[in-house]
């Protein structure tokens, strides 16, 4: 059994219509399981025209999946358009800090996501601190795995060595990409360390 997306908490229409491309992103449809020990609401950022409602649908199913034996879900809770066409600089990358509040995810959708320590190369997605809770920017070029993987950073894990974990940015063939997930003692610390982001309400649980 599931809990349905609440409906997106986003200013009422009547005072201030929404632009297009927001109001698209109600029919988001994204669950978080019922089952699961904690669920998190995720305020996603987007920026006109990069993303449609059906690939952030597939990001937070994708994470839901891979979080599944830390028993903790997402859903989306909230969206604007306060994010960037494209993030070049570290600066840049700062300057998104003043969106994150309250005790919430907040994932910022960009078009064009510069990797700061090589020229010209572009990378999928990036955690970031500000304070004692983290931020994640993802690039439209992220396959569905990558919120998932930034959010395994998000929870206290390091890129990983384990050949199965979606932590592991090494390219291989084995095992196989749809047989990988996180390995049994990154599970342990995820599970740790969700419990502490709540305990210390860094993080809000639903659950």
């Amino acid at each position: 059994m599931v809990v349905a997306l609440a409906s997106l908490a986003i200013a009422s229409a009547s005072a201030n219509p929404l632009p297009p491309h927001i109001a698209d992103f109600r029919s988001v449809s994204a669950e978080c399981p019922a089952e699961r020990a904690h669920c998190f609401a995720i305020h996603l950022h987007v920026v006109k025209g990069v993303v449609t409602p059906a690939w952030i649908r597939t990001q937070i199913e994708t994470a839901n999946h891979y979080f599944a034996d830390v028993s903790a879900g997402f859903r989306i809770s909230a969206v604007d358009s306060k994010t960037m066409d494209r993030v070049d600089t570290i600066a840049e990358r700062a300057s998104l800090k003043k969106y994150v509040t309250n005790r919430v995810i907040h994932v910022f959708v960009t078009s064009r996501l510069q990797d700061v320590d090589v020229a010209d190369k572009e990378i999928r997605g990036v955690t970031l601190k500000k304070g004692e809770t983290k931020y994640i920017i993802l690039s439209e070029i992220a396959p569905d795995r990558v919120l998932a993987h930034e959010l395994g950073h998000l929870f206290g894990l390091p890129h990983s060595t384990y050949a199965e974990s979606i932590m592991n940015k090494t390219e291989r063939t084995e095992p196989p990409l749809e047989s990988r997930t996180f390995a049994l003692a990154e599970i342990e610390k995820l599970k740790a360390n969700v419990k502490r982001l709540v305990r210390a309400k860094i993080l809000a649980s639903a659950h």
